[in-house]
């Protein structure tokens, strides 16, 4: 098992060597595999980003980003995340690149999407809505959906995004006048769609995109924390009302005894 271990670790480096004269036949048919798998797979998790620069320029981006950071787990969904870091380094040091800030930020709303519909299904506990009544929001916490995320750009990312959703739409007329936009990704209410599986994408009011970043951090200030920190002007009973029609809460915990 052992020397098994070692020859696919073996194996595995020398694929992501660069190619030299002495490289064999299976070699070579081994990287070749793996290029045009790393080029689909980024194809499959950034279909917006393909649309935006051609598949001609992702597949090369697919095998330099294998090379960099390999998958780490037998699940190849999981890989591709870090696509948007090696795309800024590309705007900041690539002189081709420069003119292209927008497209880090396009890959992270597109891998926003592809996570969140990998993300564990969670149906929104409305019943745990009755806790804002019935305790101190010292004590209470908000849970989010599973897969829900933000992304905030100072490029319209949003219009971006939604004109390369359908031919012959007009992507210059976005960047012409760059504007920031925020956009939130999640699953869709339950009850309003039949494949409520799928992401859905919509404006982020710039009023809640604070408190939207509060509560997805791994470990969220409590309610009463929140309430005193908020933007000034933040109306949490509309934020409520939007979050409940739009299925972006999962649940309402208790600090003494969970949800």
């Amino acid at each position: 098992m052992a020397r098994e271990a070692q020859r696919q670790r073996d194996l595995m480096q020398a694929i992501l060597a660069a190619p030299s004269d002495a490289d064999s036949p299976g070699l070579r048919a081994h990287r070749g595999h793996l290029r045009v798998l790393a080029g689909q797979l980024l194809n499959d998790a950034y279909p917006s980003l393909g649309a935006m620069v051609g598949t001609e320029t992702l597949a090369p981006l697919g095998w330099q980003l294998w090379r960099q950071s390999p998958p780490s787990s037998g699940d190849l969904g999981e890989w591709g995340h870090t696509l948007p870091g090696l795309l800024e380094a590309l705007v900041a040091n690539e002189p081709e690149w420069q003119a292209w800030g927008c497209l880090p930020d396009l890959a992270r709303l597109d891998w926003a999407c592809h996570a969140c519909e990998r993300a564990a299904d969670a149906m929104p506990d409305l019943a745990t809505l009755a806790l804002l009544e019935q305790a101190q929001p010292e004590n209470l916490f908000i849970d989010l959906r599973p897969g829900l995320c933000c992304i905030a750009s100072p490029w319209p990312v949003l219009s971006l995004w939604r004109a390369l959703q359908s031919e012959g739409s007009d992507i210059e007329a976005c960047l012409s006048q760059p504007a920031p936009e925020a956009a939130i990704v999640c699953r869709g209410a339950p009850h309003a769609q039949a494949s409520p599986w799928k992401a859905q994408v919509q404006a982020l009011a710039p009023e809640h995109l604070s408190w939207m970043r509060q509560l997805m951090q791994a470990a969220p200030p409590d309610l009463a924390q929140m309430l005193d920190s908020c933007e000034p002007g933040f109306d949490f009973t509309a934020w409520l009302t939007l979050a409940l029609q739009q299925g972006w809460i999962w649940r309402v915990r208790n600090r003494a005894g969970g949800s």
